[in-house]
């Protein structure tokens, strides 16, 4: 899940919408 990892760097909401 490092993809996941590197959105949370960019964007805050980035994991929000993923899960």
């Amino acid at each position: 899940m490092e993809l996941l990892s590197e959105n949370t760097r960019k964007t805050p909401l980035a994991p929000i919408y993923h899960l």
